[in-house]
């Protein structure tokens, strides 16, 4: 059988260290992983979880102390996911998802259940989350401006980005 499973060398364990860089240890089975981020409360662990043999890319959640895993996305095969992001308070995680040729900042619970909301559209690529704060999600894009960070208003009813710092 050639389709890749957890025994391929590009798959991976979570692995959690404690602040002296020790091995604490592990979360979940071993698979295909990307942008690991943890929970305000630090007891989750928000992720991109690879399908090779679907050719899919979805957000997971996994609790730490159990390794139970939660899907979030349900991703069809030219659908994309990056950068997931978690609320102040844990109980969304947010998300860009790339669908019919165009990117969006989504948002869904972190349990899983509901549907996704969509919180800001671009009609192209390039965007890259990066923090959410109590009022605002922070991000920047390559088509809006490279070297230009957003700031989109998660408490509006119909948010729109507000340029927030730009470098040289």
């Amino acid at each position: 059988d050639s389709t890749p499973g957890p025994d391929d060398p590009n798959a991976r364990t979570l692995t959690l260290f404690d602040r002296e860089g020790n091995p604490a240890g592990t979360v979940g089975e071993r698979g295909f992983y990307n942008n690991v981020a943890l929970s305000p409360d630090q007891t989750r662990v928000a992720l991109l979880r690879g399908d090779p043999v679907k050719g899919t890319t979805d957000v997971w959640v996994f609790d730490i102390a159990t390794g139970k895993g939660t899907q979030i996305t349900s991703n069809k095969r030219e659908d994309g996911t990056r950068t997931p992001v978690w609320s102040p308070d844990g109980k969304q995680i947010a998300y860009v998802g790339s669908r019919s040729g165009s990117e969006a900042i989504y948002r869904k619970p972190s349990n899983g259940e509901g549907a996704e909301e969509v919180l800001y559209k671009l009609n192209g690529a390039g965007l890259t989350l990066q923090d959410w704060t109590p009022k605002y999600l922070t991000f920047y894009s390559q088509q809006l401006g490279g070297n230009i960070e957003f700031a989109l208003p998660v408490t509006d009813t119909d948010p729109k980005p507000v340029e927030i710092a730009r470098s040289q």
